[in-house]
């Protein structure tokens, strides 16, 4: 099936528009221990009083240098205030402490997304999934990052698992294109059309994705 220009154009659109989910994580779900500290602080950042939550933050890692609950917390204070290498400055110290925060992965594989930098985030999200294989966030960020390498195979296997979440729905566009590049157009118009049944009309790259579908119908049907 040959490809035109005007398809591999639409293909750019729906990927500018898809990459990158990145799912920041605020709060890890496990928290050892808690100080009085870390809960004014946590209760500071749930109502936007970033700069507040700061000296609480910084007195709890006075008082417990060993824990990365702290530099997780103004790690996600930088990332709100788009201070992205103090954030990864802070998720490291998190993962140096407490290597168990897989939040911490997580929110570093999102910024080192957005830089423009796949292999130190797919590196990061590796070393993340190691302590929990499961953790759906970096699973989906591992697909897309497999989806820019060109792995389309290894995305679908990533990926497919996690389109039946209604979090993830966006994991039916990349399983979908990921079929588009291996020539499977029939699967792929398949699962392009389940993303646009679950998705709103006003979802950034729909309509590309409704032109490429009607494209790839018209193509298959020429060659039936």
């Amino acid at each position: 099936m040959k490809e035109n220009k005007w398809v591999l154009g639409l293909i750019g659109i729906i990927l500018a528009a898809a990459i990158w989910y990145i799912y920041p994580i605020l709060f890890p779900k496990q928290v050892e221990s808690t100080s009085q500290e870390y809960e004014q602080a946590t209760k500071l950042i749930k109502e936007g009083k970033l700069e507040e939550a700061k000296p609480m933050l910084m007195k709890g890692i006075n008082k417990e240098p060993g824990e990365g609950k702290y530099h997780f917390a103004l790690g996600n204070i930088a990332r709100q205030q788009n201070k992205l290498e103090e954030a990864l400055s802070q998720y490291d110290q998190t993962i140096q402490k407490t290597p168990g925060t897989i939040e911490a992965y997580n929110n570093k594989a999102g910024i080192l997304m957005l830089q423009n930098k796949p292999d130190g985030a797919f590196t990061t999200i590796e070393s993340g999934l190691q302590h929990n294989p499961a953790f759906q966030d970096l699973l989906f960020k591992k697909g897309q990052l497999l989806y820019v390498k060109k792995d389309y195979a290894q995305a679908i296997v990533v990926l497919q698992p996690l389109s039946s979440d209604p979090n993830y729905v966006e994991a039916y566009r990349f399983v979908g294109l990921c079929l588009r590049e291996q020539q499977k157009y029939d699967q792929a118009v398949e699962q392009l059309q389940v993303y646009l049944q679950k998705t709103p009309q006003t979802s950034k790259g729909r309509a590309e994705v409704e032109q490429v579908v009607a494209v790839m119908q018209t193509q298959v049907s020429s060659i039936k």
